[in-house]
């Protein structure tokens, strides 16, 4: 009897030691997952970074961000998954303008689902519309489906004040509406147009479409008796405005106070900077963003555009002038045909 008590005793000690060796040898290493701050806060879209610190004992599975109007949003809510890595971020796209959110990043590890914590925001309001300038006097023109635009004399030249937004080619026929961004990237090499963030109902008006330069370079674009602006067209407008000959035929930010007075006056739908726009020759530039050439998403609005011109120098890359709000000046770039900008019509 006693023999057999020493051996409990001993079993009994031996576990004791195994326990707290255990909790000593193998502590439970936390997850950390942080939220940033929301940046870039437009009508339909924010940016936002994350990050996931996760042990080496565990494996990570994914990270994202996960969103809803409610508070403490999970999975089970709007919900983003962007890859593996430690930093990540995203443009969380397709909101609804005035409507506050709750946003926050996640992981998911073999132990579960760990949460950073939540940021509140408000998207804004949608936009009144277009503030051209009233101090000067506009003309119209219409489209081949009737919809009418505000031209402006600037110059020796008659240019549209507003972007093109026509679904049909002048000769009555359609042009492809591509909303997919498997469809739109990369290798579409054949005309195509579309909405910001495929959003008709908030973004035609105001921004009007965006095409690739497959459709412009069909020549049919622009109502009769107008066409889509070349690059010379373009320095022609900027020489006018008093951009001295080497900027003009360089590349990227050129010029000085030009793109003030091209861009719309106040911050309604530009981002507030220090380079804000004068509109002094009523051309009331929007910032209306891009579609990508490679991921075909959306981005850019409220701080740049771009708008093609007819000129291609090279197979696959055209021409493309536009406006950014950390600078006063105008860009000249040349990109590859698939990408989505504005158009901009000149008479003829």
């Amino acid at each position: 009897m006693q023999h057999t008590f020493k051996i409990q005793t001993f079993c009994s000690l031996l576990i004791l030691i195994v326990i707290a060796g255990c909790k000593k040898e193998d502590p439970i290493e936390p997850v950390v997952v942080k939220t940033y701050l929301v940046e870039n806060v437009r009508r339909t879209s924010i940016s936002i970074r994350g990050s996931a610190d996760i042990p080496a004992t565990d494996t990570l599975i994914a990270v994202g961000f996960c969103w809803n109007t409610k508070g403490a949003p999970t999975l089970y809510d709007n919900f983003s998954f962007d890859g593996t890595w430690y930093e990540f971020s995203r443009a969380i796209q397709g909101l609804t303008p005035n409507t506050t959110y709750y946003i926050r990043a996640y992981a998911s590890c073999l132990r579960g689902v760990f949460y950073g914590i939540e940021r509140k925001f408000t998207t804004m309001q949608t936009s009144t519309g277009i503030r051209f300038n009233s101090d000067l006097t506009y003309g119209t023109v219409s489209d081949i489906e009737g919809n009418e635009y505000k031209t402006i004399v600037t110059g020796t030249q008659t240019w549209m004040a507003e972007n093109l937004r026509t679904t049909k080619y002048n000769d009555n026929s359609e042009i492809p509406l591509i909303t997919e961004n498997e469809e739109w990237r990369y290798h579409l090499k054949t005309p195509g147009y579309c909405w910001y963030e495929n959003n008709e109902e908030y973004y035609k008006k105001l921004y009007g479409a965006y095409y690739n330069w497959y459709a412009v370079g069909s020549g049919k674009l622009c109502p009769s008796g107008w066409h889509v602006s070349t690059d010379e067209e373009w320095k022609t407008l900027e020489k006018y405005l008093g951009m001295a000959q080497g900027p003009l035929d360089s590349w990227w930010v050129r010029g000085t106070s030009q793109g003030a007075k091209l861009k719309e006056a106040g911050t309604e739908n530009w981002a507030p900077g220090e380079f804000a726009g004068t509109n002094d020759t009523g051309f009331t530039g929007l910032p209306a963003g891009i579609r990508d050439v490679y991921s075909g998403v959306f981005s850019g609005e409220g701080s740049f555009n771009l708008w093609w011109t007819s000129t291609s120098p090279y197979i696959s890359w055209a021409i493309a002038h536009g406006l950014v709000n950390y600078s006063s000046g105008v860009t000249r770039d040349s990109k590859e045909k698939e990408y989505g900008f504005n158009v901009r019509c000149i008479k003829d």
